[in-house]
């Protein structure tokens, strides 16, 4: 953005812009200052401004290679409740650990990067913006994700060291992981190899699947969520802000959508409640952004995100990355499915197919080939009608067909009967010729009781639908999966 554009920056405090007009806006705002007065003005309170300059703070340009939020410069709004500190060094003091910089900043909290004497050791510190503190609904959420990443001990989820309070302000130590996220990594570096997408993959999947044995569903799996040890070998998946049981209460307003649209299932979309199938769902969008670069349902708006999950396909992945093998894409494929039953079976189900694959990817030679029997195999009940799309031509194609078939069925056996064929005499016989001059005959008698009348008239009746309801889709998979059946039995016997 090179000029000054008024209506931008309320488009900004909005939050309507998209990712890139929003990037922009943020390096046009830090040299302009008469774009920083209107926005000021525009936000009517210091808060607002205050809250405006943080979202400053923490957003990197797409032209930075690393972004180095502990360098960051800070303001009293964000650290007014650290407690002060004699290390001049350091930011400030929450409880015992020192503060050496900002991590992050996200919907409920700020997070840095701590010291902690006693272990010499650093941590991550997530505290509850103090904003929220009196809100009862965000503290029980604060303290939900507390227990869950608690309850969870695997070596690819984010540890929990402590969970702690101070000044009033709950807040979680945890293990600091010395890395990026794989967000960044996929914005500075684009598309992972395949080896990379299956072992990222293959581990989310195992974290995954030690959160469902504890009744835990994550529910906001996203690029942003998986932290990379210092490069892909090795993830941990936290942010559990979102995780709850299946059958536990929500702590959200009637309606309100929790999470990230571009990564969310369907199901979550529409507020239903979501089990271990939407975290699938979930890493099956994050497996496409390794392998295309971005999400499967990008768009303009939020809302149209979202018609995008409900009612869309994503784009085929190798159209965008052919060095995608097609076992791959349709592996993600199965995980992106629309209904939940036709996702794979469990979390663990899919670990130990991916563990499979990764260790043929890695020794090819030595490894027998898995069998990747994945493709869809869903029966006519479980198919969700989002998913059935067929065009005027082909319907009309496969009408055509059915009637041929239905008319070769009535006319086979009568094609299969002798035509009999009278003896040649052996003696010369004499046959009357007949001139008649009349009009043609008709081709059944006027009484209707001609017997190829009758036989036209059964046919017609055989071929002729009974009036009925009209067909529902299920209808529709129902009698293709027997025509297909029975045209395929045909063809077997080759009884055509």
């Amino acid at each position: 953005m090179k000029t000054c554009n008024l209506q931008a920056g309320q488009k900004f405090l909005d939050g309507t812009m998209t990712d890139e007009q929003e990037t922009d806006f943020v390096a046009h705002l830090d040299t302009c200052p008469n774009c920083q007065s209107h926005l000021e003005q525009s936000a009517g309170s210091d808060a607002d401004w205050g809250e405006a300059q943080s979202q400053l703070i923490l957003i990197p340009s797409l032209h930075d290679t690393e972004p180095n939020f502990s360098a960051a410069p800070t303001n009293e709004f964000d650290l007014a409740f650290l407690a002060p500190t004699d290390d001049p060094q350091m930011l400030g003091r929450i409880g015992p650990y020192e503060v050496t910089g900002i991590i992050g900043r996200g919907g409920m909290g700020i997070v840095v990067k701590a010291f902690d004497k006693p272990l010499n050791r650093y941590v991550a510190i997530k505290v509850l913006d103090p904003r929220l503190a009196s809100q009862g609904i965000a503290r029980q959420r604060f303290a939900r994700e507390a227990r869950a990443m608690a309850a969870i001990s695997h070596e690819h989820v984010v540890p929990v060291f402590a969970v702690e309070e101070h000044t009033g302000l709950p807040y979680l130590v945890m293990e600091y992981i010395a890395g990026t996220s794989l967000e960044k990594c996929l914005r500075r570096n684009g598309p992972l190899d395949v080896l990379a997408i299956v072992r990222v993959g293959l581990q989310v999947a195992q974290a995954l699947a030690a959160a469902h044995a504890q009744g835990l569903v994550h529910r906001d799996i996203k690029p942003a969520n998986i932290l990379l040890n210092k490069n892909v070998e090795r993830i941990k998946v936290g942010d559990f802000g979102l995780a709850h049981t299946p059958h536990e209460a929500s702590f959200t307003h009637t309606g309100a959508v929790m999470g990230t649209p571009e990564f969310m299932a369907p199901e979550q979309v529409r507020g239903e409640t979501c089990g271990p199938a939407a975290d699938l769902f979930g890493l099956g969008a994050l497996m496409y952004a390794m392998s295309c670069g971005g999400s499967p349902f990008r768009a303009e708006t939020i809302y149209g995100v979202m018609q995008r999950v409900l009612e869309e396909p994503p784009k085929s992945i190798r159209s965008q990355n052919p060095d995608v093998p097609a076992w791959l894409e349709q592996f993600i494929e199965r995980l992106l499915e629309k209904n939940p039953a036709d996702r794979f079976d469990s979390s663990e189900e899919v670990a130990h197919l991916l563990e499979k694959e990764l260790a043929y990817l890695r020794s090819p030679t030595t490894t027998e080939k898995p069998n990747r029997n994945w493709a869809r195999h869903r029966s006519p009940s479980q198919r969700n009608k989002k998913n059935i799309t067929i065009s005027l031509p082909r319907l009309s194609a496969l009408l055509v067909a059915t009637l041929l078939v239905a008319i070769g069925w009535t006319i086979w056996p009568i094609a299969k009967q002798p035509i009999p064929i009278d003896p040649i005499p052996k003696e010369p016989v004499d046959i009357p010729v007949q001139v008649y001059s009349g009009p043609p005959p008709l081709l059944w008698d006027a009484d209707g009781t001609d017997e190829l009348a009758d036989r036209v008239q059964a046919l017609a009746e055989q071929l002729t639908p009974t009036p009925q309801e009209p067909p529902t889709p299920d209808t529709w998979n129902q009698d293709i999966d027997q025509l297909q059946q029975k045209l395929s039995e045909m063809h077997e016997s080759n009884s055509w």
